[in-house]
């Protein structure tokens, strides 16, 4: 399930990043959603665009806190077209919350040929999560101790 959640979510990110091809550097963050539940969880894209020239040092991430990282994913595709070479960088993560209340997610930082690029920061907002109660099934009332049968003891028959 997982592994089809970041397939789509890396072909979403090449056709969204054949819209962008001939676009400068782009530094973005974004989350799918702002609002979960704590048995829930939410995915963080980090996307970086360049001209391929550019010399590009690792992406400095937000901590997370009040998070737990269940997966991480990075891609890169390399874009050819008229006015240049574009390199992309996908860095996506998978996050549970690990508690409840208004949790903030800094913006994630990149330098760029010695420019420092900021994201986005988000803050998200969890509730508790719906309890696993077990459905009980039908109940049959005791019976009174004289109702009660005694086991019978196994006849043989020859």
């Amino acid at each position: 399930m997982r592994f089809l959640k970041l397939f789509s979510l890396f072909l979403l990110f090449f056709f969204f990043s054949l819209s962008i091809i001939f676009a400068k550097t782009v530094v973005e963050a974004e989350i799918d959603k702002t609002k979960i539940a704590t048995d829930e969880s939410i995915t963080y894209k980090f996307t970086i665009t360049v001209d391929s020239k550019d010399k590009v040092l690792k992406p400095t991430f937000p901590k997370f806190e009040g998070f737990s990282i269940l997966s991480q994913a990075q891609s890169s595709t390399v874009s050819f077209g008229n006015k240049g070479t574009q390199s992309m960088l996908l860095y996506v993560f998978i996050l549970a919350p690990l508690k409840t209340g208004k949790l903030e997610i800094e913006p994630g930082k990149v330098k760029i040929e010695g420019k420092e690029y900021l994201s986005d920061g988000f803050q998200v907002e969890v509730t508790p999560g719906k309890t696993q109660s077990q459905e009980p099934g039908p109940q049959i009332p005791p019976q009174p101790e004289e109702d009660q049968l005694e086991p019978e003891s196994p006849q043989i028959t020859l």
